[in-house]
């Protein structure tokens, strides 16, 4: 539950940080102004997912065995997702944006 309370507080204090004009912190990272499909993540992910675990550690009489169990089968399955299928489109991305940096230097 900490964790959580330090990632709310570090995405806050991300919003609030004097904005320096530059290409990188254009975007606003304030949970008031997030798009739609980030709070459906919130709202019908994250949420349930948070009580269901805080549920499970409450009629865990092992001390938390099951929450370290699905928490060490959900890192891998989020590390098998991400190296099968983010890791193409990252490098796709990267390529695509470099693409876009080169023909815009060569426009100036």
């Amino acid at each position: 539950m900490a964790f959580f309370y330090v990632f709310i507080s570090a995405l806050l204090s991300y919003s609030h940080r004097k904005n320096k004009k530059t290409e990188i912190q254009k975007t606003n990272y304030d949970l008031c102004n997030m798009i739609g499909t980030s709070w459906f993540f919130i709202l019908i992910f994250a949420i349930p997912l948070i009580a269901f675990l805080i549920w499970l550690m409450k009629q865990d009489k092992r001390k938390g065995v099951w929450g370290i169990i699905l928490v060490i089968i959900a890192a891998a399955a989020a590390m098998y997702v991400s190296t099968k299928y983010g890791s193409g489109v990252a490098a796709a991305n990267f390529e695509l944006r470099k693409k876009e940096a080169q023909e815009q230097r060569q426009g100036e």
